[in-house]
């Protein structure tokens, strides 16, 4: 899932996780003050290309691809995960 883009499914979505996503998109010293899921943002329009599923993130890697994962899903549109920085 290196360099594409899409959705990351909500199975197992943590807090831990969303740290990581805020601190690829804006550096250290930021982390998530919330890991949403069911759409919370709406629902992306890319026909459910969801790259990651089952993210599993001990919190301090440095981007979301270093966490574990699984890149075959099971995933239906209402289930992408968020995160509020």
């Amino acid at each position: 899932a290196t360099n594409a883009w899409g959705n990351v499914c909500d199975d197992g979505w943590e807090i831990a996780d969303a740290d990581v996503v805020c601190r690829q998109v804006f550096g250290t010293g930021y982390q998530a003050w919330s890991a949403t899921s069911t759409n919370y943002f709406g629902s992306a329009d890319n026909g459910g290309n969801f790259v990651y599923d089952d993210v599993s993130c001990g919190g301090s890697e440095n981007y979301l691809a270093a966490c574990a994962y699984n890149s075959a899903h099971n995933c239906g549109n209402g289930e992408q995960a968020g995160v509020v920085c």
